[in-house]
């Protein structure tokens, strides 16, 4: 909530520095075009999580600055009075009661059309792609299920060309290349050490991949906000509890007042 709520003081900070009417305000805008781009390209990165941060304020704040202005053409016939604000309001674009006017007001309207417009084509783009290959994560598997060989072997022994092994490193060759090949401990497919940036010298003695490391996290939420459910459930509970003996209290200690 608090990053968020940044997100915002920094959007509005931002947005409010292309409405000037003088030459700041104009090289602001190209500025905030391509900051929007660029929020666009890494959204979906792990390595920026706070993009899709970025872009939720944006898309709200603009949405926001669009509807009091479609308020203020109904309500005023200058539509283009506008007023620069502080930043921690609600709004970034105001109407003005006093004289004057913004000169970018009409520019920064158009700007603010184009960025939404930007985004929601990106969002849309997602969103197909996410419909025609879904996110898939692998399902743990025993070293048990994976082996065809003979019991009595060690399973160490086991290998990527081995039969019902499979390799699954995103570089898409589906064969072994004589390199260096890791097996996840989790999901016990193979990876070839380079394409995971792990090296033949200092192999790790756990490894998952990238998948099984975001669904061990994902599990580790999920039961910890499950946690968190709980024990609220059983304060309010206890709460419950509490209020409910004190209230027995004092009805008793008026039943004893009323036989004195």
């Amino acid at each position: 909530r608090e990053c968020y709520r940044i997100s915002r003081y920094l959007i509005k900070s931002f947005l409010q520095r292309c409405q000037k009417k003088d030459e700041s305000g104009k090289e602001y805008r190209p500025l905030l075009i391509l900051f929007v781009e660029d929020l666009l390209v890494s959204c979906l990165l792990p390595d920026w999580p706070v993009a899709e941060t970025l872009l939720q304020a944006f898309t709200q704040v603009l949405t926001q600055d669009l509807t009091n202005y479609s308020n203020s053409c109904k309500d005023s016939d200058d539509n283009d009075n506008f007023n620069i604000i502080d930043p921690s309001s609600s709004s970034s674009l105001s109407s003005k009661n006093g004289g004057g006017n913004l000169s970018g007001g009409n520019q920064y309207i158009s700007i603010a059309l184009d960025l939404l417009g930007m985004i929601c084509t990106r969002l849309r783009e997602v969103v197909k792609l996410d419909r025609e290959f879904p996110l898939v994560f692998p399902l743990a598997v025993q070293l048990s299920d994976t082996s065809s060989m003979d019991p009595n072997q060690p399973s160490d022994i086991i290998g990527p060309n081995d039969q019902d092994q499979i390799i699954g490193c995103p570089c898409g060759i589906s064969v072994d290349t004589g390199g260096f090949m890791l097996d996840c401990d989790r999901c016990h497919r193979w990876f070839h050490g380079k394409c995971v940036s792990v090296s033949v010298e200092a192999p790790p003695e756990e490894w998952f991949c990238e998948d099984c490391q975001i669904t061990l996290l994902l599990g580790k939420q999920r039961d910890e906000l499950n946690r968190k459910r709980e024990i609220k459930k059983n304060i309010s509970l206890s709460s419950s509890i509490v209020v409910k003996e004190l209230n027995e209290d004092e009805d008793d200690d008026d039943d004893d007042d009323d036989d004195d």
